[in-house]
């Protein structure tokens, strides 16, 4: 069986932990055009999490990201 379906997976290591009990992650050089879906992956000291996005809505979300020359920046505490 054969698929179009282009797939990027990011990873991030928790970083600080914030003011609520959050960690901060940061997913460096998202590149819209390369994928059709991505799957962020949360590292922390408690395990993995993944989350999945299509390309309309990560695209949705960097929208007033900066470009940098490898691509956008996704970072938020979770």
């Amino acid at each position: 069986c054969s698929s179009d379906l282009r797939v990027e997976i990011k990873s991030s290591l928790a970083r600080s932990v914030s003011a609520n009990g959050k960690f901060f992650y940061s997913f460096q050089n998202i590149k819209i055009k390369n994928f059709d879906k991505i799957i962020l992956v949360y590292i922390s000291p408690n395990g993995l999490k993944m989350k999945t996005f299509s390309k309309k809505t990560m695209a949705k979300i960097l929208m007033k990201n900066k470009y940098y020359s490898n691509g956008k920046t996704y970072a938020h505490a979770a």
